[in-house]
């Protein structure tokens, strides 16, 4: 935590002077959710948005309290002073139910397989404690079993999602939560280059290759995210994968004429979505062979 502060200030600095950044609010995931990060971040003078551990905040009997009360009342934010100058905000969100729910069935699918729930798991079978241990109850030093009532304690949280801000008391609840929902882009630029453009490990030394190499994988980065935001607002929002199987599915032939000897060159036909693609952009595609020079 302390490496990411030390870097962090000096980041935001330098992109301060460079983009003349007036309004400043740092939004950060519960990695950052630590109170020597939160004095450094204040003691720079900035407002910040970051991800809480509710389940483990003093607040939490309350916020459980909140959780089940009325459908209508699930619409607001939850809102309570912990600091003088700093707020816990907690949402619930339906969708974000849904994937909770998921996720813990499809732990309990994994549980299963191996073993009826009423049989122990030695430790060793467990490859993701962390994950793997919520449902479960220590039997034991060297196994654990499944336990029903920690799974049902663990679904009250279903939907629930909570920030600390320091933003001021004029600053509504709802778009303190937005920021932090904004942050999702952010995590999906991070998955792209690691997962798609695949920019580790890089195989430079020198610092100008390195550069050189980061440079070109955020350029692809840029033209990504555009073409994805230009179908969108076109009316088909498509992911980065579906446009690059796309334009991979556009190809075409070289034939040549038995009299001339001359070679053309013919477009197959286009997958809908890359005539969509090439609507969008402005791109028009040859009825007719073209002749190779």
């Amino acid at each position: 935590m302390e490496a990411e502060i030390k870097s962090l200030i000096p980041t935001l600095n330098c992109l301060e002077s460079r983009l003349k950044i007036r309004h400043k609010i740092c939004v950060a995931d519960r990695g950052m959710f630590s109170q020597a990060n939160l004095e450094a971040i204040e003691a720079a003078g900035r407002y910040y948005v970051v991800g809480a551990r509710i389940r483990r905040h003093a607040s939490a009997k309350e916020i459980l309290a909140w959780a089940m009360s009325p459908e209508k009342q699930r619409s607001h934010v939850f809102e309570t002073a912990i600091e003088p100058n700093r707020r816990l905000l907690v949402r619930w969100s339906a969708k974000r139910a849904k994937q909770d729910l998921k996720k813990r069935d499809k732990l309990l699918n994994k549980l299963q397989g191996k073993g009826p729930s009423w049989t122990p798991f030695p430790a060793h079978l467990l490859d993701r404690p962390r994950n793997y241990q919520r449902p479960l109850k220590k039997l034991g030093k060297t196994s654990y079993l499944v336990d029903e009532e920690r799974i049902a304690a663990d679904a009250q949280w279903d939907g629930l999602h909570g920030v600390i801000t320091n933003l001021p008391d004029t600053t509504d609840a709802h778009d303190a939560m937005d920021y932090y929902t904004e942050l999702w882009q952010v995590e999906h630029c991070f998955r792209f280059t690691k997962h798609d453009l695949k920019i580790r490990p890089i195989f430079h030394w020198t610092p100008n290759g390195i550069r050189a190499y980061v440079a070109i994988a955020f350029m692809t980065l840029t033209c990504v995210r555009h073409r994805c935001y230009r179908t969108k607002i076109q009316g088909t929002e498509m992911s980065a994968e579906t446009i690059r199987l796309a334009l991979a599915s556009a190809g075409g032939m070289v034939f040549q004429d038995e009299h001339t000897l001359k070679h053309y060159a013919h477009a197959t036909t286009l997958a809908d979505d890359c005539k969509k693609l090439y609507r969008y952009f402005g791109v028009k595609q040859n009825r007719y062979p073209l002749q190779l020079i």
